[in-house]
């Protein structure tokens, strides 16, 4: 029987985004675990780079440590929205909402009728517009769209465009 647990129980040195936070844990089970962050538990969320050192105990009380590193990636960041969507149903196309690479701080989303009335508003990111208001489908046509979002250390930004419903 072996005094200290064996190495290697991380996963390899990673590269993540600059603005995501990932998980980092052990590879295999054990009885305790101290991370250098102060944390107690099997993983961890990261969000900064750096050196990440996990001490374990077993279930015959070895004690072994093992350490990560996490660097960061410049990774591109943009909201991409789409000009058509067809709310029929089939799984393809659906919903009408922004689709961002990074993350958004910030964020409120609204769509318009020809007349300047909101038909669907919110500030939940992923959500989007199923081509309905009050649960009424909207007629085909154009809609105009408003986004207000802040994406990783960037400045708060409006973009403005136009959709085409398609039934």
């Amino acid at each position: 029987m072996s005094s200290k647990v064996q190495d290697n129980y991380l996963p390899p040195d990673t590269t993540k985004c600059d603005y995501s936070t990932i998980t980092e844990g052990t590879l295999r089970t054990f009885d305790s675990y101290l991370w250098s962050t102060g944390q107690t538990t099997p993983t961890i969320p990261i969000l900064n780079p750096g050196l990440y050192t996990l001490q374990v105990t077993d279930s015959n009380g070895c004690i072994g440590s093992d350490s990560v590193v996490i660097k960061d990636s410049t990774c591109p960041q943009y909201v991409y929205l789409p000009n058509a969507f067809t709310p029929n149903g089939d799984g393809k196309n659906d919903i009408f909402r922004p689709v961002f690479a990074g993350a958004a701080s910030t964020f409120r989303f609204a769509v318009y009728d020809r007349w300047g009335r909101a038909v669907f508003v919110t500030s939940t990111p992923g959500a989007g517009w199923d081509g309905t208001t009050g649960g009424r489908p909207q007629p085909a046509g154009t809609y105009v769209w408003e986004c207000v979002y802040q994406l990783y250390q960037e400045p708060e930004r409006m973009q403005r465009g136009t959709v085409m419903l398609i039934r």
